[in-house]
């Protein structure tokens, strides 16, 4: 069946991975009150109001969200965040879980309810008004997170209709109250470990009987797609849960699972008689399917079905279907996107991906890293084109900061002594990935280089260093001597299963000059030269 992204912010996918300078946080409004983050809204606000864009009126964000998972095989999202139902109408691209109709209740802070929210939200659960509460809570591993799911129990909300979406700080006994209760939990892996460096325990949840979920939550902390979600949490699976989940276990994650916690599993979630014309062809082997969806990327989806219309897919089983479109690129691989057409009602439907990609990628482009913090980049701020997406397996490099400058010491203009022992302090927040946490990354090697000629390796000072900060300091002794030459310091850094790799140079500069001659040295030598002299001229 087509799958289903129950916890996402499409309204900000236009932007790749933010690597914030104080990483990790403790809970959700930790890192919502850093400088680093305000800055960074500026800079979104700066591109929903470029001209072309035009986001309050035509949603242009939102609709690349939606683009890019529909060509992950997705056919509903969750987190609409604009009142204009006209963009969320089913009939433009994908279905939008809270409205057209729905019964679902959203909120993301949901631990601010005040009396009267609270005694409305109840009635409509009571009435049946509302089937599915899917709320942001316990985002984050420390005791502020944890309190608000108490405060949700404690107002007596924890019901069969609530889906925690997070959950980064909950137990076994709070699982065991939802289990209890028949409550959900909707997984983001991928943005808990880019944002705390920890991740709910679905493990445990599934255990005592909870549903769970998986979804990607936003482009700046999660996976660029729900494809790419379900393939970190098979990662996560494999490394921190013993692969106790089997494939298909994973794969209803991001469909019948995610269903059930939107309460639209009576039509939605699986191929059956009266469900939803929603679905997910995809290449790969007859013999194994789940594992084939969990390798699947972009360009390996034949076709993406929404509501009995192909949107996305192979050109050639598009039109079969009697259809059409427009073409794009996928990693060398054609596909075609069916997404613009007149309506009759519906004004902003004619936009082909093509306008909408071109005006983001010009907007995206005016965009500079002059901010109030000083921690903002140009790889954090430029445009999440297709070229990031993940060809599968991970192929996108290592993103690294040039605001950040990574080298914390030496300073610039700084002179090392050739035979002396020295050391070298970078950043690691300074590198991030699209996928791994920065941590996982690895320096492949660590050199020192000229800066007029970067290709030639004057000394290699670190080969396969974990990027964690308790290798954040270098020693080595510089064995050779360059008074009159600029150096720089060169990483060569790649992710997790080394797929990729992305080469830095240093802005700091440095130069290593001869070992000074000692005070003792030129007494000696000048004693020696006068006894020389003596004895020339005795002889003389």
């Amino acid at each position: 069946p087509g799958l289903i992204d129950a916890h996402n912010h499409p309204s900000w996918n236009s932007f790749p991975t933010l690597m914030f300078h104080k990483f990790p946080a403790g809970h959700r409004d930790e890192w919502a009150g850093w400088q680093e983050y305000s800055d960074w809204k500026k800079k979104r606000g700066e591109v929903r109001k470029y001209s072309s864009v035009d986001d309050s009126k035509k949603d242009t964000i939102t609709k690349f969200g939606e683009v890019l998972e529909l060509m992950g095989g997705c056919v509903i999202i969750q987190g609409q965040s604009n009142d204009n139902k006209e963009h969320a109408h089913p009939d433009v691209m994908l279905y939008n879980v809270e409205q057209f109709p729905s019964r679902v209740f959203a909120d993301i802070f949901p631990w601010k309810m005040d009396s009267g929210e609270r005694s409305d939200l109840q009635q409509k659960l009571a009435g049946g008004a509302v089937n599915a509460a899917v709320i942001h809570l316990c985002e984050g591993p420390d005791a502020t997170s944890h309190a608000q799911f108490t405060t949700w129990k404690n107002w007596g909300l924890l019901t069969k209709e609530t889906a925690i979406i997070h959950g980064t700080s909950l137990t076994s006994n709070d699982f065991a109250d939802m289990a209890a209760v028949g409550a959900k939990l909707i997984w983001s892996p991928m943005s808990n470990i880019k944002l705390f460096d920890q991740t709910a325990n679905a493990m445990l949840a599934a255990q005592l009987g909870v549903n769970v979920g998986i979804s990607p939550d936003w482009t700046p902390s999660g996976c660029y797609n729900l494809l790419e979600e379900l393939g970190y949490a098979w990662h996560l699976n494999q490394t921190k849960f013993g692969s106790y989940f089997t494939a298909k276990q994973m794969c209803d994650m991001v469909s019948l699972n995610n269903a059930i916690s939107c309460g639209i599993d009576n039509r939605y979630g699986k191929i059956a008689v009266g469900y939803n014309a929603g679905l997910c062809v995809i290449s790969g082997d007859l013999n194994d399917p789940y594992m084939s969806l969990i390798n699947a990327r972009p360009k390996d989806i034949k076709l993406t079905i929404i509501n009995g219309t192909p949107r996305y897919g192979d050109a050639s089983l598009i039109e079969a279907i009697g259809a059409t479109g427009e073409t794009v690129n996928i990693w060398g691989t054609t596909k075609m996107l069916n997404i613009a057409f007149d309506h009759p009602f519906l004004n902003y439907s004619q936009e082909t991906f093509a306008t909408i990609r071109n005006n983001l990628r010009t907007a995206h482009g005016t965009l500079n890293t002059t901010c109030t913090s000083g921690y903002l980049d140009s790889d954090e701020l430029q445009f999440l084109d297709l070229d990031l997406l993940q060809k599968g397996p991970d192929n996108v490099p290592p993103f690294v900061g040039d605001a950040d400058n990574p080298i914390l010491s030496p300073a610039n203009g700084a002179q090392f002594i050739t035979d002396d022992p020295a050391t070298m302090m970078f950043f690691t927040n300074g590198f991030w990935d699209n996928l791994t946490r920065s941590s996982d990354l690895i320096h492949k090697e660590i050199a020192i280089v000229p800066d007029s000629d970067p290709s030639t390796v004057q000394m290699i000072i670190a080969t396969d260093l974990a990027n964690t900060p308790a290798n954040k300091t270098v020693s080595f002794t510089p064995e050779f001597d360059g008074v009159d030459t600029n150096y720089v310091f060169r990483f060569i850094t790649a992710d997790e299963d080394a797929n990729a790799t992305t080469t830095l140079f240093t802005n700091t500069k440095f130069t290593v000059i001869p070992e000074p001659m000692s005070g003792i040295w030129i007494v000696g030598m000048l004693g020696w030269w006068i006894v020389g002299i003596t004895r020339r001229q005795a002889s003389k």
